[in-house]
């Protein structure tokens, strides 16, 4: 089990098919809506989800990592989490104001 947590092997694949389903979303949700508006919104939603689970997943592995003692001694635990806090809050937040800024649209064109 941990192997397939620690693999990014396994994050990649994971990683790739949720960032598709949410790109597909304003895809098929914003048919009346005008085109830029889903292209950026399905990038940003695309972007925002790809690296956001990357870096759940790279919290994930440096937390079991750093449990097991099998951290590479380089790698201060201080610094591998900061990397993984970097990547992940941003790119959740990009998510969470996409969504609700389509939303306010789908609302406000109704």
């Amino acid at each position: 089990m941990f192997d397939l947590l620690l693999s990014e092997d396994s994050w990649f694949p994971v990683a790739a098919a949720i960032a598709v389903l949410g790109l597909a979303w304003p895809c098929f949700a914003w048919r009346g809506q005008p085109i830029p508006v889903a292209v950026r919104a399905g990038v940003c939603l695309f972007f925002g989800l790809y690296i956001g689970v990357m870096g759940i997943g790279h919290l994930v592995a440096v937390t079991i990592r750093t449990v097991l003692g099998t951290l590479p001694p380089d790698a201060r635990p201080s610094r591998v989490f900061l990397i993984g806090f970097a990547l992940t809050i941003p790119t959740w937040a990009l998510v969470a104001i996409t969504v609700q800024s389509l939303l306010r649209q789908i609302h406000t064109s109704d």
